[in-house]
């Protein structure tokens, strides 16, 4: 299921002209990858989107098994990869909606 909520995270950004760097994670802290993300309208604004993924023996998922995502520095914005469809689209609105938010207020807009 996290690959499928990847990809559609990764064409959402695209699409609403975000540009994504996909950085390794961290092992020592369970987290999968990490995407730094910018966008021309806020420049010099990168975002960091953190994959989590611990596993159940403790070792580190790769990125298309993680659980989900926060924004670096704002750990309450947070996309969780669900099951249930209708709940998935609705956060994914909302994460994307944040990340926008995050975006112009760090520009003092």
């Amino acid at each position: 299921m996290a690959l499928k909520h990847l990809e559609e995270l990764g064409e959402q950004l695209i699409i609403r002209k975000w540009a994504v760097e996909e950085l390794p994670g961290d092992n020592d802290f369970y987290i999968s990858a990490i995407w730094k993300i910018g966008h021309a309208n806020y420049p010099g604004i990168t975002l960091e989107l953190v994959f989590d993924g611990m596993g159940d023996d403790l070792t580190t998922l790769p990125i298309e098994e993680c659980y989900g995502c926060y924004v670096e520095g704002h750990s309450d914005q947070t996309l969780y990869f669900f099951d249930n469809e209708r709940l998935w689209k609705s956060n994914l609105a909302q994460f994307l909606d944040a990340l926008d938010q995050i975006a112009k207020a760090a520009t003092g807009a």
